[in-house]
């Protein structure tokens, strides 16, 4: 089972606590050409705020443990544990000002946080921009509040960024579709004796504005049946690069000593009736980014006005009939006027927690992430 994933008893209790919340540092990371974990954000309030964790920090060992002996994934997950609980960290910051880079050792008391995976903002003048890192937790509801916030704000169509989400919470992510697509069967799964299962279904309330899906190579499970459903419902257009079909149905089984076993047990369809597994979703619109683009996009920092692949979902929408006050590659008026109540282009609006961040729990649809976090 190319799929299959062992959890260890700490990572299957946060699963089971919905994968959101739980107690750690707080901190998100990615594996870094060495294999250590790359400190990449550190929200304010965080357990690795407190220890005097910064972003671009390189996390070497977890408790003397060295990431690169017991893998990325392990390693992050070693971050998440009991809040009050201490773990030492030994960290490699990078020469600054004056030039000296700097071998750490630091101890962190690991505290309770909450992740956000749903931002939201205004961007080119009046088109929504949603940005949705995973379907876990509160998501479906984060999502809801963003639509009706954008809608508020006189937005004129919706980019919607898959970007890297792994794709597990298949049923929170069948809850967003409905907001968006008209009735029908929205996920299905096949078993291994044949049979079809429908999963998932929409009602007839739907969104009418121009709708663009960005998408990835870091795009898998339940992210990959997001963009599929948009497709075949012809409800907007995919944009980006084509995804890895990770379209797996899985089961999680516990074990006697509090850990569990993950097993794949079907595969998931688009609701045109083809497979996702081993096929993924092909963007109407291709676009690639370059590898230091993509790179700023794993890290957090590639800004929506410079990013191809945004743009052209932009480019999408107008498209699709989109109003868009400033065109992808027009130079913004001095004065263009706004929707009403509108915020100006880029003005994130959070809608979760301000202060969440990933926790390093479970895929339930593939394989482990290169982004991890706690």
């Amino acid at each position: 089972d190319a799929y299959g994933e062992y959890l260890p008893a700490e990572r299957y209790r946060a699963y089971l606590a919905g994968e959101t919340s739980g107690a750690g540092l707080g901190v998100r990371t990615v594996r870094d050409a060495d294999g250590n974990m790359e400190v990449t954000e550190v929200p304010a309030g965080s357990a690795g705020e407190a220890c005097g964790l910064m972003p671009g920090d390189v996390i070497t060992a977890v408790d003397g443990r060295e990431v690169v002996r017991s893998g990325y994934v392990e390693a992050a997950a070693s971050l998440d544990g009991a809040a009050g609980s201490t773990v030492t960290l030994t960290v490699l910051r990078p020469a600054g000002e004056d030039g000296d880079a700097a071998r750490l050792e630091l101890t962190a008391t690991r505290a309770a946080y909450r992740r956000a995976v749903v931002s939201a903002s205004v961007i080119q003048g009046n088109a929504g921009y949603v940005k949705i890192s995973d379907f876990t937790g509160s998501a479906a509801e984060d999502f809801a509040a963003a639509l009706e916030d954008l809608r508020a704000q006189g937005v004129c169509g919706l980019v919607i960024d898959l970007r890297n989400n792994t794709g597990s919470g298949m049923e929170a992510m069948a809850e967003m579709l409905d907001a968006l697509l008209p009735a029908g069967n929205t996920v299905s799964s096949r078993a291994k004796d044949g049979s079809v299962t429908v999963e998932f279904t929409s009602n007839a309330a739907e969104y009418t504005q121009p709708l663009s899906v960005i998408v990835n190579e870091g795009t898998s499970g339940a992210a990959e049946a997001f963009a599929a459903a948009v497709q075949d419902f012809k409800k907007g257009m995919a944009v980006g690069a084509e995804t890895p079909g990770r379209g797996v149905k899985q089961e999680v089984t516990p074990l006697s000593d509090g850990s569990a076993i993950v097993l794949s047990v079907g595969e998931y369809l688009r609701p045109n009736g083809e497979t996702l597994l081993g096929q993924g979703v092909t963007p109407e619109i291709g676009v690639a980014l370059t590898a230091e683009q993509a790179e700023a996009l794993l890290h957090g920092t590639l800004p929506v006005e410079e990013d191809p692949q945004v743009q052209s979902a932009v480019t999408a929408l107008i498209r699709q009939g989109a109003q868009v006050q400033q065109a992808p590659g027009a130079e913004p008026e001095e004065e263009a006027a706004e929707p009403s109540g509108a915020e100006s282009s880029g003005t994130e609006s959070s809608a979760a927690d301000a202060s969440g961040t990933e926790s390093s729990t479970a895929e339930s649809s593939g394989a482990g992430s290169e982004a991890s976090s706690g």
